[in-house]
């Protein structure tokens, strides 16, 4: 019997054509297949669950009795959908290094690193090595015309859903303080009012009583964050219905959010008048004191606690970063970037003495530097802001270029999250050319450890030190290695993993849970994500700063040779990296990785490594969309970087 047979049967069961508590012995014929299906043809029973709640899904008796029928069938259906749509695609062989599941391994040669996979056919006929202005309007009104950038917006209060992916609550209905602030790529050109509400609502949130709590305690006691539990912190998650922080969220260590979303505010304060995406006047009084509140607290929070106990500023508040797993002591680097942005944007709105005449701007400097909190005082002048921005930026060039690699983190050097440092606003060097020789010095070394075919991973395979002085080989197994199947069917197909566990999209930052969902799957089978989109922006960036020195009068024109060279690579790149962030469009009539229908024209978070259905499942994997697509600052990353690269191919 065909795949595409068993899984008309089992569909008969999940629409509900069939009573799933009622199979017969004629349901033997197509059950006795599904072995065969896993690449595991010579068993002859499959066991789900444990104890008296053990079910063998062989057997039509074992099923009926069990009370789990439709639930199992469901999770069998969606899962052997995922890798029938694997076989689809075509799949590679798994290739790990010898010995056990921690080992370094890739998936991917070194010349199918360089191979971009194109998953809809019609974008594959828009996209050229290089553009003109025309050919790449003719791609971006096509993805546009197709709803590629399309976001669906709370007319309420601004807040852009997370992922369009109704059966991952996790994922749908919680909303994150960083994708809020990066939907804003979106929002501040395609709808500015919805933009000014998702910051007001975000300023609500960091005005619940938790999380003044948090900051209150923190900047009273830096050691309560520094040396206190996961939960001591500012959250970064909230649900949007009552902008309180997430209960079932047990990790409140991810600092770039609210570097970030300081920045964010800052800067939509400091643009008023002369943006439509900025405060109003009107919104600024109604909502100056919630506005003030939360850049004086936010910032006072960040200050303290990367402070040490002799009050010098060393940014080692330990964080979870972007990726929300085990917060690493001794600070990120990409978490020192956005909270120096974040100061950076206060100096500007406090100092610029460009703003003295717009009283709107200078009621909101009055109410933090009067904050009613006691906070407010050390933003009288500049001198303490100077200090941070020269601390974070002194830390970070010594990460990136102070050893043989950029380092992340000495506990996880190589990380993706890096790229978004180049899409920042920090200068390494004190000329434009020394500066820009860096960034695309840190954009090459990332590209060639961690971009694969379907995208780039979040960050390359390393040792990770227990809490007892033990060293784990690890890697990135958030949503590896046929993440969604049911635990005990994909022990069977992976080999591994004596407690099988469904992870799902929840907390996983203590070192027990991370290291026992790395040893459900195997290393080179990493998700492929959609930030390929910020390489594409942070060269876009690089060519900009170019552009506008050649039209700086008085420069030094010894260096245009030089300044163009670097102009054609960076102008090469962005293209290049627009193209992977264009091929990862999901086609019509595709499947998810969890088994679901995947929308058309869409930005998945992540391709995903499912194992194809048949005799190749216990060895190959092939890339399936994610189960978050669309993913919303997938959309807003890509569209930036459209909208950069359009300034660039414009100049």
């Amino acid at each position: 019997m065909e795949a595409a047979a068993v899984l008309e049967k089992l569909a008969s069961f999940v629409s509900g054509q069939r009573p799933a508590g009622d199979l017969g012995d004629a349901d033997k014929v197509w059950l006795a297949e599904l072995p065969k299906l896993i690449g595991r043809e010579q068993i002859d029973e499959i066991l789900v669950g444990s104890g008296n709640q053990e079910v063998n899904l062989l057997d039509p008796a074992s099923l009926n009795a069990s009370g789990q029928a439709a639930v199992l069938l469901e999770k069998l259906y969606f899962g052997l959908r995922a890798m029938y749509a694997a076989y689809q695609a075509g799949s590679t062989p798994v290739i790990v290094a010898p010995g056990d599941y921690g080992s370094v391994g890739s998936f991917i040669s070194a010349e199918t690193t360089a191979r971009v996979v194109i998953h809809n056919r019609a974008v594959a006929e828009k996209l050229k090595t290089q553009y003109d202005s025309g050919s790449f309007e003719e791609l971006f009104e096509l993805c546009q015309k197709n709803r590629v950038f399309a976001l669906k917006v709370n007319d309420q209060n601004g807040l852009v859903t997370t992922a369009e992916a109704e059966e991952n609550w996790e994922m749908s209905a919680r909303q994150w303080v960083t994708d809020t602030v990066r939907c804003g790529d979106i929002e501040r050109t395609l709808n500015p009012q919805g933009w000014r509400k998702a910051l007001i609502t975000l300023c609500d949130f960091y005005s619940q009583d938790e999380e003044m709590a948090a900051m209150a305690n923190s900047i009273a006691d830096p050691d309560y964050y520094r040396a206190g539990g996961l939960l001591n912190g500012v959250a970064h998650i909230f649900l949007p219905t009552t902008l309180k922080r997430d209960t079932s969220w047990f990790n409140n260590k991810r600092l770039e959010s609210h570097g970030l979303a300081l920045r964010a505010i800052c800067d939509t304060v400091a643009a008023c008048g002369s943006q439509s995406w900025a405060f109003s006047e009107a919104e600024l009084g109604t909502a100056g004191g919630t506005i003030a509140q939360s850049i004086v607290c936010l910032a006072s929070y960040l200050k303290a606690i990367n402070t040490d106990k002799n009050g010098r500023v060393d940014f080692n508040a330990p964080s979870a970063g972007p990726w929300e797993e085990i917060p690493f002591p001794e600070g990120l680097t990409w978490d020192t970037e956005a909270m120096r942005s974040g100061f950076a944007a206060l100096r500007d709105l406090m100092f610029n003495s460009t703003y003295d005449g717009n009283a709107s701007i200078e009621h909101i400097r009055q109410k933090i530097r009067a904050d009613q909190n006691g906070y407010g005082h050390w933003l009288k002048d500049a001198k303490d802001i100077d200090y941070l921005l020269k601390q974070a930026r002194g830390k970070i060039i010594d990460r990136l270029f102070g050893n043989v690699l950029p380092v992340e983190s000495p506990h996880r050097p190589m990380d993706c999250s890096l790229a978004f440092i180049s899409t920042s606003t920090i200068t390494f060097g004190d000329d434009v050319v020394s500066d820009v020789h860096m960034h695309l010095q840190l954009l090459q070394v990332l590209e060639e450890r961690l971009v694969r075919a379907h995208g780039i991973v979040r960050y390359a395979p390393f040792s990770l030190t227990l809490d007892d002085g033990r060293k784990e080989s690890v890697f990135d197994a958030y949503l590896a290695d046929n993440y969604w199947l049911h635990p005990d069917l994909r022990k069977l197909v992976t080999g591994l993993g004596d407690n099988a566990r469904d992870f799902g999209s929840s907390d996983c930052s203590t070192h027990e849970d991370y290291v026992s969902r790395v040893k459900l799957a195997r290393s080179g089978t990493e998700a492929q994500w959609c930030f390929v989109s910020v390489m594409a922006e942070a060269y876009c960036r690089q060519v900009l700063k170019m552009k506008d020195e050649l039209k700086r009068p008085g420069r030094d024109v010894k260096i245009d040779v030089e300044l163009n060279r670097l102009i054609g690579f960076g102008t090469a790149k962005a293209a290049e990296y627009l193209n992977r962030s264009f091929a990862r469009i999901t086609p019509e009539g595709a499947v998810k990785a969890n088994g679901r229908d995947c929308p058309a024209w869409a930005i998945p978070e992540a391709y995903e490594m499912v194992s194809p259905i048949g005799p190749k499942s216990t060895s190959d994997v092939g890339a399936v969309a994610g189960a978050n697509t669309p993913l919303a600052w997938g959309q807003a990353s890509l569209y930036s970087a459209c909208a950069l690269f359009r300034q660039v191919l414009a100049d």
